[in-house]
């Protein structure tokens, strides 16, 4: 989106110290003083979501507002979803009471600056489509004006409020509630809170104690627990090295804090488009379960590699790793300092976040890369001063305990993100986790006796099995087949008028999972259901559950798996059963012998 490219362009400038470019879309080569862009955000409730059409002005323009007041033309909007026309209905705001730049006797509601537009999807709205969009305006300055209509479509990945950034935390809210005739919502909320700072004088205020205050959080970051024993670890290491001469030593802790630096640098930049254009807090990006799965998976690898089990192939904390890419090593080294930073809120960040993300996006760009520059310090120290780091200690016989410590260190923090996991996820990652142990010991055999086609085999089978267990957790998701909850009243109301086919499954039980993932997947149980005019009713044994148990003792059995398929009509009272292991095709002979 047009607010990230933005941003992103100016994190560059400030890490690169070059020039770059801000690239503006005019409207089909007509040369108007303004520039459109479109966002989707979700509605409180979230089950409705919003276009916002952003109408930008160059300095010196506006239009008038779409309230007719009796100077100047009237803005207004069409606006269809196609296909199927649906009409939208374009809620405009109210604009600002100034006098009229033709006739200063009178006063207009004019746009200026921005002018936001806003579309509420109807409740018939399709999931997805092109929105056509055209707006009549007049375009005035102080000494002409140019009336224009122009078409501004707008092309959503989808209309669903799934995902979407929420309205309520957008600049813009009160401005809307506004328009809707609502009263809109102060910095305090809705109670009014006047919040009164206890430290007042650390408070950031503006810009520049802001970038000051950034500067210091980022150094102090360098002690919190997230990220210290991978930083001393990296340093240790790097000082261990050997080189020929003490130019050669020098120049790799040079290299390695520019390198380093650039990792963190990068990710505050990063991390700056993320929470502007989510609108979330900092370290809400480990809300999103994915997030923290993958994190917890990467965590639990390298806690494996500090003990012994394999080496990563660019992230190594051990301290006898011997890379072949220095400058690689260390850029994604310091992307992963920073990452496990990210839930860290150390002195003086509280403050700093909260001025900064209520801000445009060159300020949050300046004092994000503040704080990361506060956090490189002690590694751009190291590259500009290069003999300091070698007055440090030596890696010695200590070194191999210290990796251990700092292995258990990691195994606790994989922990602490698999608290965060909601349960539904817990057991898809912690299989993972369980296949990145074989994963790591295939690629640990890859050692420098075996032949080139030998080890990149070994390694190749090591990444695959990860990289599929990976798929099946967070590749795309399929539909899931609902089955029906085993209610006894319904059931007996049920029985002999429709057919039914019943399991008996429990979380404990791996054979009941091992059937439900290989026979009684969502697609045979849509084929099924639909072919055969059968319900699919599930007796969950997970916990306790006596009327389940007393219908799988009526049936003679005291074990799962087990299912039972009761025909419609008189057979009813005698149903199929199906023990242990069965097979989909045996599903399809017991509904094919009962249809009629």
């Amino acid at each position: 989106m047009k607010r990230s490219l933005h941003l992103i362009s100016l994190c560059f400038i400030l890490i690169f110290i070059s020039s770059s470019v801000f690239a503006q879309t005019g409207f089909h080569g007509q040369d108007l003083p303004a520039k459109v862009s479109w966002g989707m955000y979700a509605l409180p409730g979230g089950d409705q979501s919003m276009a916002v059409m952003t109408m930008t002005f160059e300095d010196g323009w506006h239009t008038y507002s779409a309230k007719p007041t009796g100077v100047g033309k009237p803005t207004s909007m069409n606006a269809v979803i196609m296909p199927g026309e649906v009409e939208l209905a374009a809620i405009f705001p109210r604009g600002e009471s100034k006098p009229d730049a033709f006739d200063p006797a009178q006063t207009a509601n004019i746009y200026e600056g921005q002018m936001h537009v806003f579309l509420p999807m109807p409740p018939d709205a399709p999931k997805s489509g092109t929105i056509k969009a055209q707006v009549d305006l007049l375009f005035c300055s102080d000494t002409k004006c140019l009336p224009a209509r122009m078409d501004v479509p707008f092309r959503p990945r989808s209309f669903s409020p799934e995902g979407l950034k929420k309205a309520e935390l957008q600049p813009w809210w009160p401005e809307f509630l506004d328009a809707l005739g609502e009263e809109p919502v102060e910095a305090g909320g809705k109670w009014g809170f006047t919040p009164q700072p206890y430290t007042a004088s650390l408070e950031v205020t503006g810009l520049g104690t802001a970038l000051l205050f950034g500067i210091l959080a980022g150094l102090l970051l360098n002690l919190m627990p997230c990220v210290l024993p991978v930083i001393s670890l990296k340093v240790s290491a790097l000082l261990g090295e050997q080189h020929e001469n003490a130019e050669e030593q020098r120049k790799s802790i040079r290299t390695h804090g520019i390198f380093f630096a650039a990792g963190v640098m990068t990710w505050f930049c990063a991390l700056a488009v993320i929470l502007w254009e989510t609108g979330i807090a900092w370290g809400g990006i480990f809300q999103r379960p994915e997030v923290v799965a993958t994190l917890a998976i990467f965590v639990f690898i390298m806690s494996l590699s500090l003990f012994g089990l394999f080496d990563l192939p660019v992230i190594d904390l051990k301290f006898d790793r011997q890379a072949r890419s220095h400058k690689a090593q260390a850029y994604f080294t310091g992307l992963l300092a920073t990452l496990l930073a990210t839930p860290c809120s150390g002195p003086f960040l509280g403050g700093v976040l909260a001025w900064a993300l209520q801000q445009p996006p060159p300020h949050i760009a300046a004092v994000f890369l503040a704080v990361g520059l506060g956090m490189s310090l002690p590694y751009l120290g190291m590259a500009l001063f290069p003999g300091i780091a070698e007055k440090l200690p030596k890696p010695g016989g200590w070194s191999r305990h210290v990796e251990q410590v700092v292995g258990f260190f990691l195994a606790g923090t994989v922990l602490y993100l698999l608290n965060i996991l909601p349960p539904t996820e817990l057991m898809p990652v912690l299989a993972i986790m369980w296949i990145a142990v074989p994963a790591g010991w295939l690629w640990g055999l890859a050692g420098p006796g075996l032949s080139a086609p030998a080890r990149w085999g070994l390694r190749l089978a090591g990444v695959a099995i990860l990289a599929v267990s990976l798929f099946w957790v967070f590749g795309p998701e399929t539909e899931k087949f609902q089955w029906e909850t085993y209610n006894p009243v319904t059931f007996e109301e049920r029985l002999g008028r429709e057919a039914m086919f019943v399991d008996f499954t429990a979380d404990w039980c791996p054979t009941c999972k091992v059937i439900e993932a290989t026979v009684l997947t969502p697609s045979a149980l849509e084929e099924w259901s639909s072919e055969h005019r059968v319900r699919f009713v599930k007796v969950d044994l997970s916990e306790e559950n006596p009327a389940g148990q007393e219908l799988l003792f009526s049936l003679g059995s005291r074990s799962i798996p087990v299912a039972a398929y009761f025909p419609a009509g008189d057979d009813w009272k005698r149903p199929v059963i199906l023990r242990d292991l069965f097979t989909g095709s045996q599903i399809e002979d017991v509904l094919q012998a009962h249809d009629n």
